[in-house]
């Protein structure tokens, strides 16, 4: 079977790049085999996620020169040929109306420049070397900057959430934003910075919504039992694949990382892969695969959300 996202070097060595947001798929080890491991993803583009990219690469824009035109262009190229449903209010023209009451209320952020503006930064950093195996944790860092003077880091997020106050409560506690904040604190120390939700809350009628949350601190204390907590993580990771490949050949990946039953039931509904874990055999589920999902390679130097 091929692994994605798992590259092998002319020595032998292993290369597992790992994106920092699978960090809150790590409750179930069989959603991480298949997300991780073999890059499995559903096959049916999801508009919902689409939108959310198109505004992503819109405020990319937006931020680096400030030409709002340009920034709306982008995101029409993106989503022009998404296909919505007939119910769905994100249309095209809700996109437009979205930028241009975003670009009128936009007050207090600005990106920092080193010397180009730091937004989409991609990373990948060497969390893990050993003789055997290499593991980076990979990401995209949405913007770095001030906030009314205080250094931040942004996560853009887009939502047709209606609770703004338990949205943002949610977040306090996000793996992906502690471990930027925990990466960005090894790489630069002196660097006393926050995170913070840019949320960009979407109306059916367009009275949409922007606000943004407090700036979120992570204490030493924090970080240390979530670095712990990593460390745990990515020792299984390294266990499991180590009997993948050495011990059972021929087993199948599904009967070492295992389901956990418990978290098949998200915010959003059944976990994606349900119909994978529940199938009736290995056979049933590769059949499953070929017809409802892609394969995928993460890749850090691309913009991928």
């Amino acid at each position: 079977m091929e692994l994605l996202n798992l590259e092998k070097t002319k020595e032998g060595k292993l290369i597992l790049k790992i994106d920092a947001s699978l960090i809150k798929e790590s409750a179930c080890e069989r959603r991480l085999w298949y997300m991780l491991c073999r890059g499995l993803r559903k096959r049916n583009s999801n508009h919902k996620m689409e939108y959310g990219t198109a505004v992503h690469k819109a405020l990319e824009s937006y931020y680096f020169d400030g030409d709002e035109e340009k920034a709306t262009n982008l995101a029409i190229d993106h989503y022009a040929d998404v296909l919505v449903p007939d119910k769905d209010f994100r249309d095209l023209a809700h996109l437009v109306n979205l930028l241009q009451q975003y670009y009128k209320v936009d007050t207090g952020l600005q990106v920092r420049k080193d010397p180009d503006p730091l937004l989409e930064m991609r990373f990948a950093y060497p969390y893990l070397q050993t003789p055997e195996l290499d593991v980076l944790f990979c990401g995209t860092i949405d913007f770095v900057g001030t906030y009314f003077g205080r250094p931040v880091i942004v996560d853009h997020k887009s939502t047709a959430a209606y609770g703004i106050a338990s949205y943002f409560a949610s977040y306090k506690i996000s793996p992906q934003l502690m471990f930027y904040n925990l990466i960005w604190r090894k790489l630069f120390p002196e660097d006393n910075i926050g995170c913070m939700i840019n949320g960009l809350f979407l109306g059916r009628t367009n009275k949409n919504k922007f606000e943004r949350s407090e700036i979120f601190e992570f204490s030493n204390d924090r970080l240390a039992k979530f670095q712990a907590y990593i460390d745990d993580l990515v020792g299984r990771i390294r266990s499991k694949l180590d009997i993948y490949f050495n011990t059972y050949t021929e087993q199948d990946g599904e009967d070492i990382f295992l389901s956990n039953f418990a978290c098949c039931e998200t915010r959003f509904g059944l976990c994606g892969f349900t119909p994978l874990c529940t199938a009736n055999s290995a056979g049933d589920r590769e059949s499953i695969v070929n017809m409802d999902y892609t394969r995928k390679v993460y890749d850090p130097l691309q913009f991928q959300l």
